[in-house]
């Protein structure tokens, strides 16, 4: 079961709200399947502040998930930030110019720092992974 509902005012700010629950299970067995979150809850929100520069931030919430181990993994809440700039300059200078095929973005994954693990696989001695803390990215495009 899933649903999402999404909205956009006039003033540049859009959102979301999602929900989906799963209740995976092996065919033949009926066991619960491994790495497969019950519950998956996200609420996201952007801001477009100007033609150049928009603000996003979005927020996971997982159940735990089973692992290969018959143990389960705790629940988590992430969060993510981002910024995106897509400079746009009108101007007979070549270097200036070069600046409006840019866009550049900025994300911070896991804003709070949240330990979280995830179950492991066939391959792993741990029945859960311990993942990434606080995670960013650069992003930089170029368009020719």
């Amino acid at each position: 079961i899933e649903f999402e509902l999404g909205a956009r005012t006039h003033l540049g700010l859009h959102g979301f709200v999602s929900y989906s629950f799963q209740d995976a299970e092996d065919g033949v067995s009926k066991e619960r399947l491994t790495n497969s979150p019950t519950h998956v809850a996200k609420l996201g929100l952007a801001y477009q502040a100007s033609r150049h520069i928009s603000f996003a931030l979005q927020l996971v919430n997982e159940s735990g998930r089973k692992t290969l181990y018959g143990t389960q993994t705790s629940s988590v809440l992430l969060t993510d930030i981002s910024v995106l700039i897509k400079p746009r300059i009108n101007t007979e200078k070549a270097l200036l110019n070069l600046l409006s095929r840019m866009k550049c973005s900025f994300l911070v994954r896991n804003l709070f720092n949240a330990r979280f693990e995830t179950p492991g696989g066939l391959e792993h001695r741990q029945s859960a992974i311990q993942q990434n803390e606080r995670n960013y990215s650069l992003k930089l495009e170029y368009a020719f």
